[in-house]
């Protein structure tokens, strides 16, 4: 099962990476579990689609050329790490950014229920349960 978590995640990035937002939209599931505090860049669980449109247009507004690229997937049984390259311009002042950050997705009944996004990996670990 948790393989074919990895995959439910890699299709919905790779929508995200084409530009498909009901691509997206198809595998994030429309109720969510309440977000508990984590020391986290954006918690995203939504009850709706708009919720989610909203969390990627308040994520990316402030930057220009903003281009996001999944480096690595990583199974954690009901979870899946993923390493994300970053990269943009800033919108208003023109400085280029570049940047790793990681993503938490919790898997659950075949789609995303959940997105926790870390600007450290030692983070991303533990909440992937993957930490020693």
């Amino acid at each position: 099962m948790s393989q074919e978590n990895v995959e439910i995640v890699r299709r919905s990035f790779g929508a995200y990476e084409r530009g498909d937002i009901p691509g997206l939209l198809v595998s994030s599931a429309r109720t969510s579990s309440p977000a508990r505090p984590r020391p986290s860049l954006m918690r995203a669980p939504t009850k709706d689609t708009q919720g989610v449109l909203k969390a990627i247009a308040d994520y990316t507004q402030p930057f220009d050329e903003f281009v996001m690229t999944a480096e690595e997937f990583t199974d954690a049984g009901g979870k899946v790490l993923v390493r994300v390259h970053q990269q943009a311009v800033g919108a208003e002042s023109g400085v280029p950014v570049e940047a790793d950050v990681w993503f938490v997705y919790t898997v659950s009944g075949g789609a995303i229920t959940r997105l926790d996004m870390f600007s450290g990996e030692p983070e991303a670990l533990e909440a992937a349960g993957l930490s020693e």
